[in-house]
């Protein structure tokens, strides 16, 4: 029986790598720590939380480690196992960041994290033009041979050429049950990593593993609504969302609703790469009950996480509401 409020942090996977130049498990752990200990003040102040994190750098250190395995007859992995390793990579750490903050403060270290499959549509257009270039930068030459040998959509940017692989809007989420099973435990619930593992499904029910990425903020959304959570928190790598961001004249936004951030978007305030997804899914999410007024999105960086709840008005955080 439900009796808190439920809230979903959506953890970017760049703010896990702050720095370019300091990419370890160790340096990715250190990152996690810090997020561990804001979602342990929620946690502790009795709210219940299910945490989603994203993987773009971390699959993309998969997909090269891949590509150097290849040339020692290593067997080659596709990208949905792929998805799958950095889903529990990434889940292990915060699992056990987790873990150690709740003994530390005392409390019973109830975390779980899940291995989530999304269901998504093979009639997706994403799948007629993939978009969303993944893993390593490859010569014309190479690039030339993936595309001849593979038939991968290759794309020419400055460092090189990238495999551009769908991005298909996730539809149904395959694990929710167990997902609202241990929130109904009292558990902090990792879920959804890198938007989940996307995944077709046959007439039979039978599912088959798909090379594509999800958005993770969209996975989140869809979760959000799916199992009527009172808000969610997009961490990302700066504390507020800016209007014209990084330019002498930019602008923190303090609070913003639904119907202005769609303004914003669609006058190109939010780039698809960037800020755009986490204002689109707290659009879709807020829009999907209007008559809920108590709901609310914040975005913010991992130091605030805990702040833009506990302290409501803070000099960090942008608030979005219906």
């Amino acid at each position: 029986m439900r009796g808190s409020k439920r809230f979903l942090i959506a953890i970017g996977g760049n703010s896990i790598i702050k720095n370019p130049l300091h990419t370890s498990i160790a340096d990715q752990y250190a990152c996690i720590v810090e997020t561990a200990e804001k979602v342990c003040d929620l946690v502790t102040k009795g709210f219940s939380i299910a945490v989603v994190h994203g993987n773009g750098p971390q699959v993309g250190f998969g997909m090269t480690r891949n590509e150097a395995g290849i040339k020692y007859n290593a067997p080659d992995l596709p990208l949905d196992v792929i998805d799958a390793q950095t889903e529990g990579q990434l889940g292990y750490l915060l699992q056990q960041a987790l873990h150690n903050c709740m003994v530390s403060r005392g409390k019973e270290p109830r975390v779980a994290s899940i291995i989530t499959q999304v269901q998504v549509s093979e009639t997706d257009e994403a799948f007629a033009n993939p978009t969303k270039p993944v893993g390593s930068f490859f010569s014309e030459s190479e690039a030339q041979e993936k595309i001849a040998k593979l038939n991968w959509k290759m794309i020419e940017q400055k460092q090189g050429w990238r495999r551009c692989v769908a991005s298909p809007k996730p539809i149904r989420i395959v694990e929710q049950w167990a997902i609202e099973k241990l929130m109904e435990l009292n558990s902090i619930v990792i879920c959804l990593g890198g938007g989940g593992v996307p995944v077709f499904e046959n007439k039979c029910g039978q599912l088959k593993g798909v090379p594509a990425v999800i958005d993770k903020d969209a996975a989140a959304s869809l979760l959000a609504q799916q199992l009527n959570f009172d808000g969610i928190i997009f961490s990302t790598g700066v504390p507020s969302i800016f209007l014209d961001f990084n330019t002498r004249d930019q602008q923190r936004l303090e609070h913003m609703s639904i119907d202005t951030a769609q303004t914003y978007l669609n006058n190109g305030q939010f780039p698809p790469g960037s800020m755009g997804p986490k204002v689109e899914a707290a659009i879709s999410f807020l829009s999907s009950d209007l008559q809920n007024k108590h709901r609310k999105c914040w975005v913010t960086d991992p130091y605030h996480i805990s702040d833009v709840i506990l302290r409501g008005k803070n000099e960090a955080g942008t608030t979005i509401t219906s």
